[in-house]
């Protein structure tokens, strides 16, 4: 996952969505709140999409994340994405919030 250890690392990114450019500032979930984001709100919402656990469970090898969103949470980074400060050097702005 050079992915979470590259978002860890810079603490930003920029995401594309229809060729727009967005700078993110990135917090990563503790393991606890991780959990409850699983529990809470990736589970409810994956259920009412077709074949979403099929999906998430079986393409994507995260089952677990159903059965145990505390196991889970040790070995599936999940980050918190919000607007990049503008201004400052990308050290000042990968600061937690």
């Amino acid at each position: 996952m050079n992915w979470a250890r590259n978002l860890r690392a810079a603490g930003v990114a920029t995401l594309t969505v229809n060729r727009r450019p967005e700078a993110v500032a990135a917090r990563e979930l503790p393991q606890a709140e991780a959990a409850a984001f699983f529990r809470e709100t990736l589970t409810p919402y994956v259920g009412h999409v077709p074949m979403g656990r099929w999906i998430l469970g079986s393409m994507l090898g995260a089952r677990e994340i159903f059965t145990d969103p505390d196991g889970a949470a040790q070995h599936h980074p999940v980050f918190e994405l919000g607007p990049r400060p503008s201004g400052g050097s990308s050290a000042e702005t990968a600061q937690p919030a």
